[in-house]
């Protein structure tokens, strides 16, 4: 016997999920207010870090990493764009 998914079956699915989104937002929001300054001093002594990334065209890759090192200064960002099976197996 196999499972045959129905309309009613997927409205609940995406109403809880809906509700569970929703509901953890606080829950998110505080995270985001974690002290990073030791990982940001720990970045720092090292200098540069490599992005490997195969979802960006080069120009937004681009204004990525200028946001990066305008946020975080002292800090190199070089990226490599590859295919996903590339990156995956990196």
């Amino acid at each position: 016997m196999t499972y045959q998914p129905t309309r009613r079956g997927f409205m609940q699915l995406a109403g809880s999920a809906t509700a569970a989104a929703t509901l953890s937002g606080p829950w998110l929001a505080e995270a985001k207010d974690a002290d990073t300054s030791a990982l940001y001093a720990a970045a720092k002594k090292e200098g540069s870090i490599t992005w490997w990334t195969a979802h960006y065209a080069q120009d937004a890759a681009e204004a990525v990493r200028d946001a990066f090192v305008k946020k975080y200064p002292g800090i190199q960002v070089s990226f490599i764009r590859q295919t996903a099976q590339v990156v995956f197996q990196r």
